[in-house]
């Protein structure tokens, strides 16, 4: 049985045995999808999610994760790449919506109880992270996450 991985916001970046999804034609996604909507995937249909400097960009991060944590089935593994807040060349531009830091995630984590309305906002979306890191001389952020359900 194969494995659905996709690779969200591909742009000219796409991965071989991925679904690449984009929202501009020119990169030639197999999937042309604007991921600030509903994601084209069926619900628990998705094994391995691959989003690299996407995030920043999107409208709600909040309604962005909850689709993804809806296409994804139980135990499946989101790995994120973004710029890393404290490198302001890098993570402040124009077209950015948010700055990502480290402990980004920490609202989507079960057990996580910083928020009072947490469990509204992240829409019953559930995460543990598995990985957190800084790379690229601290110019960027990895996590890897698991999709609780």
């Amino acid at each position: 049985m194969n494995k659905v991985r996709v690779n969200l916001g591909c742009g000219n970046r796409k991965l071989k045995d991925f679904i690449n999804v984009d929202w501009d034609k020119q990169c030639k996604p197999e999937i042309v999808a604007d991921l600030n909507k509903k994601l084209p995937f069926k619900n628990n249909s998705v094994d391995f999610v691959f989003a690299s400097h996407i995030i920043e960009h999107v409208d709600d991060v909040f309604a962005f994760m909850y689709e993804i944590w809806r296409i994804c089935k139980k135990g499946a593994r989101v790995q994120i790449l973004a710029p890393n807040h404290t490198y302001t060349y890098w993570s402040i531009q124009p077209q950015h919506k948010r700055l990502i830091r480290q402990k980004y995630f920490e609202q989507w984590e079960p057990s996580y109880y910083g928020v009072e309305n947490y469990k509204f906002m992240t829409k019953g979306a559930k995460f543990k992270t598995l990985l957190d890191r800084s790379f690229n001389e601290d110019k960027e952020l990895e996590f890897i996450l698991e999709v609780i359900k």
